[in-house]
């Protein structure tokens, strides 16, 4: 069943919109350039073209040689679903719902493959109101490591003195195998044996995903234009349930959860580590907090009647598990609502404290704000005003 946001088929060839080619150059705060030392200039180009419509985007995972398992291309893509979310507009795609193992994400273009589609319907988008996200992992070394010799010539250790510039680039492509409509990029240079190895073998990728996606999804307006009405940012900050981390896998690699039914010391012992994964900062009472409640969403906020520290396991009858499954859940629930009038029945089942409650929650929809009428008049000034 296609969502009820898609407009009529002709509805693109009534949008007077033409984007001139510009790239856009944002440096890094001097305060997070600072926390993450040799951060080079974000740049993200909006390539020029008509307006397209989207509904949703679907967040691919990210993978690159120096994904060693499967779970790794999950957790680095969260901070360009948690953009998404934040920036608000679009149904969210996560990378756990569209099944692609690594030699298919090599290819170039994935629109047309049978797992977008399927994942698109699943979640009641319409597969040609689709954006596509991928990412990019790139690597130019710049200093090696040397051997070290006595003075007989004898090879007597290696000096590790090495440097690589670390490049990672979002791109977003239009529905349908379409072209490029917005690409950024940001680079950093790293030794790769500096950093004490902890849930992420390279920790860097997911920094510098977390400074370049809320850039690129803010841009992406430029060459988008959003069906009436449509879903408002989500207005908590919630983490993934540990499960959908344990049970991911990239084709027939084995998960994490299969890992730990090999070898369950090797499991028991990294559970808690991989964890840390699903989010910036997770702490000790946040696990605690896993260790105990059933699958779910776990707030870092408070959500209409739901408290920080609640875990959300389901939005109506809808069972949810990721900040992306709740996102369109509640969305699902406001758009069913009478035009004008507060979400009968908007309702979520959370665990707290070993208890399961019945709380209200917020209405997402934001057709009717100042910031809608803005960006369809394109006064993106007016329409960020808004957010402020």
């Amino acid at each position: 069943m296609y969502s009820p946001l898609s407009p009529p088929r002709d509805a693109e060839l009534r949008v007077p919109f033409v984007a001139s080619r510009a790239v856009i150059v944002f440096s890094a705060l001097a305060a997070v350039t600072a926390s993450c030392a040799g951060v080079g200039a974000i740049r993200v180009n909006v390539r020029g073209g008509d307006a397209v419509f989207a509904e949703g985007a679907a967040i691919l995972p990210a993978t690159h040689r120096f994904t060693v398992k499967g779970h790794e291309a999950f957790a680095r893509a969260l901070p360009v679903a948690d953009a998404a979310l934040r920036e608000g507009g679009l149904l969210v795609i996560g990378p756990d719902e569209v099944l692609l193992d690594r030699r298919t994400l090599r290819q170039a273009s994935l629109a047309q493959l049978e797992p977008v589609t399927k994942a698109a319907l699943r979640a009641q988008v319409s597969p040609d109101r689709l954006l596509l996200v991928r990412t990019y992992v790139e690597e130019q070394v710049l200093k090696t490591s040397k051997a070290l010799f006595d003075k007989r010539g004898v090879p007597r250790g290696a000096d590790r003195d090495v440097e690589v510039l670390l490049t990672v680039r979002i791109v977003v492509r239009a529905p349908n195998g379409g072209d490029t409509l917005v690409e950024g990029d940001v680079s950093s240079r790293e030794n790769p044996f500096a950093e004490a190895v902890d849930h992420d073998r390279r920790p860097l990728v997911k920094k510098l995903l977390a400074l370049l996606a809320p850039r690129v999804f803010a841009a992406l307006w430029k060459r988008v234009r959003r069906p009436m009405p449509w879903a408002g940012a989500l207005p908590a900050d919630a983490l993934v349930a540990p499960a959908v981390l344990e049970s991911f896998r990239l084709g027939s690699e084995p998960s994490l959860r299969d890992d730990a039914k090999n070898d369950p010391l090797l499991g028991a012992a990294t559970r808690d580590v991989h964890r840390r994964s699903l989010g910036d900062g997770v702490t000790d009472r946040e696990l605690a907090t896993w260790s105990l409640a059933p699958a779910g969403v776990l707030l870092r906020g408070r959500l209409g009647e739901a408290k920080k520290g609640d875990v959300i396991t389901m939005v109506g009858a809808e069972s949810v598990a990721t900040p992306w499954a709740l996102h369109r859940a509640m969305f699902r629930a406001a758009l069913a609502a009478l035009p004008g009038s507060p979400p009968a029945g908007l309702t979520a089942k959370v665990w707290r404290r070993g208890k399961e409650l019945r709380v209200a929650l917020p209405d997402i929809r934001v057709e009717r704000r100042v910031g809608a009428a803005a960006h369809l008049a394109g006064d993106a000034r007016l329409a960020n005003a808004e957010r402020q």
